[in-house]
C-alpha cells in the first residue's frame, strides 16, 4: 500500500478504503488482498486524470503538455521498456529545466512518484540521477500486464519482481543490491518533453 500510494498520505487513505471496498465485493472476502489494492488503484486512475481534466479547464496549455508528457512516460516504461520506474540525469535536468518542471508537474499530480533523489552511476564517476515510480493507478487493474518489472516491498525491503506467474524476486535487502535495484531503471531523456513545452 506504501508503494501503491507512492507515499502520499492521502493516497494511502484513499486507496485503503478503496481496496476494502474492493474487497467487499468478493464473497467470503476476510480481508483485503494485493488483487483489491490494484483493482483500487485501477478505479483511482479515473480521478486522477479528472484532476488533469479539471485543471485542462483554468490553463489549457500546460494541463495539455502534462497530458502528452505522462502518455510519453507511460509508454516508455510500459510499451518499450516494461518496467515502472526509471532514472532522469542531474546533468539532464539542468540542461532541459523546462522539460524538468514538466515533469515535476506530474509528480505534484501524484502521477509519478520520487523514489530516491540521487543514485550515483556504477560506470561514469560523478554522475547522478533521481529515480522515480509510475503511479500503480497508471498501470495496474484488475489485472497486471504480465512480465512489466515492478518495485514492490516484501519483508520490508525494496524488491524488484516481474509481474505473472512463478517471477523471479530481486530483494534490496542489503544497501547495494538496493543500489543495484535503482540503478538498473532505465534512463529517461527529458529531451522527449521538448515538444510539449512551450
Amino acid at each position: 500500500m506504501v508503494l501503491a500510494s507512492g507515499g502520499v498520505p492521502r493516497d494511502f487513505m484513499v486507496l485503503g478504503s478503496l481496496a476494502i471496498q474492493v474487497a467487499r465485493e468478493r464473497s467470503n472476502a476476510k480481508a483485503a488482498r494485493v488483487q483489491d489494492v490494484n483493482e483500487a488503484a485501477g478505479r483511482n486512475a479515473q480521478p486522477k486524470l479528472q484532476e488533469l481534466e479539471d485543471d485542462a479547464a483554468s490553463s489549457i496549455g500546460s494541463a495539455n503538455a502534462r497530458k502528452d508528457a505522462l502518455t510519453s512516460i507511460r509508454a516508455f516504461l510500459l510499451d518499450q521498456r516494461q518496467t515502472t520506474y526509471f532514472r532522469v540525469d542531474f546533468r539532464d535536468k539542468e540542461v532541459h529545466q523546462r522539460e524538468y518542471d514538466l515533469l515535476q508537474s506530474l509528480m505534484d499530480l501524484r502521477l509519478i512518484h520520487l523514489i530516491n533523489s540521487s543514485v550515483s552511476d556504477e560506470r561514469l564517476a560523478g554522475h547522478r540521477s533521481e529515480v522515480y515510480m509510475l503511479d500503480l493507478s497508471q498501470f495496474a487493474s484488475s489485472r497486471f500486464k504480465r512480465n512489466i518489472r515492478v518495485l514492490d516491498f516484501v519483508n520490508n525491503h525494496l524488491v524488484l519482481k516481474s509481474t505473472g506467474a512463478g517471477s523471479d524476486v530481486r530483494p534490496g535487502d542489503t544497501p547495494n543490491k538496493l543500489l543495484g535495484i535503482l540503478r538498473r531503471g532505465p534512463a529517461f531523456e527529458l529531451s522527449n518533453f521538448t515538444p510539449f513545452v512551450t
